[in-house]
């Protein structure tokens, strides 16, 4: 009778405990809102909702990256922009000097302006980006004129990188050597073809004009090169945070679903638990629990 009595007591203590655990977790499950809250519940699926988070976390440095990414090349654009304009006005500049009826009064107005345009050019060749040249890799500056008054670039071959996708890095500077023409021979970089206009406007050479128009040619169509590819930058950037931001939607949305709970199913299951808990101690109430005298017998 002693053994029976005591069985049935730890036995109805064991059925309560896990009674209330049962209430417990749903209660901590609707606090939550999350079906798992310790990688116990649920090894498999913590597992992947760790790695679904990683992915997340990293896709968020990607995104980082690539605004990072977006304000250079913006500022590029903007500057590139402005070079192509301040170009079309020199091209503007050299036409109205082919005209031999011009004063050299007139003259000479139009090389002040040429004057003018390439000090323009040459703030725009400096451009800076956080510090550093937006066209001279790492240096503070891109050109200036050397001891013999030539026009050099004084940048480095510095690329200001950008991982911005799962395998996607991209130059987020641009290339002022080339940009501005210090890729050619001496002589032949952008500042120089037109300080060399602004001299031959005031001389009214027509062969030495269209000698410098050839070569203004050249220099604008490598800097509306690299407004182009700057363009083509900024699409893959723009994909690749589109390619990015679509992953993690997918893989936030998966996660949730191994994650989240479901609300109405989750009371469901507490109101079920609370009612098994209810009926255990109304069981317990009912029974005959082992007493004192129960051991002494």
């Amino acid at each position: 009778m002693r053994v029976t009595s005591t069985s049935q007591y730890i036995s109805m203590r064991d059925s309560l405990a896990a009674s209330l655990s049962r209430v417990s977790a749903k209660q901590s499950e609707l606090g939550t809102g999350r079906r798992i809250n310790k990688a116990s519940d649920d090894p498999v699926g913590s597992a992947t909702a760790l790695r679904y988070r990683s992915y997340e976390t990293e896709q968020g440095a990607y995104d980082g990256a690539a605004d990072n990414a977006s304000t250079w090349l913006a500022r590029a654009d903007t500057q590139l922009q402005t070079l192509s304009s301040r170009l079309a006005e020199v091209r503007q500049v050299a036409i109205q000097a082919n005209n031999g009826a011009l004063t050299p009064e007139a003259r000479s107005a139009l090389g002040d302006q040429l004057l003018s345009l390439r000090d323009e050019v040459l703030g725009l060749a400096n451009s800076q980006q956080e510090g550093q040249a937006l066209f001279g890799g790492f240096q503070p500056a891109a050109v200036a004129r050397d001891a013999t008054g030539a026009w050099t670039f004084v940048g480095d071959g510095g690329k200001v990188q950008r991982r911005v996708g799962d395998g996607v890095v991209i130059n987020a500077n641009v290339d002022g050597r080339a940009t501005f023409g210090f890729d050619q021979p001496a002589g032949q970089d952008l500042l120089s073809v037109i300080e060399r206009l602004a001299t031959h406007v005031v001389s009214g050479d027509p062969a030495l004009l269209a000698a410098d128009q050839t070569d203004l040619a050249g220099r604008t169509t490598a800097a509306l090169g690299a407004l182009g590819a700057v363009g083509a930058t900024v699409n893959r950037v723009e994909s690749a945070q589109a390619r990015g931001r679509q992953f993690v939607e997918q893989i936030t949305a998966e996660r949730s679903s191994i994650e989240d709970i479901d609300y109405a199913e989750a009371i469901l299951q507490l109101t079920s638990a609370q009612n098994g808990y209810q009926a255990a101690l109304g069981a317990a109430a009912r029974s005959n629990l082992p007493s004192l005298a129960d051991f002494l017998h």
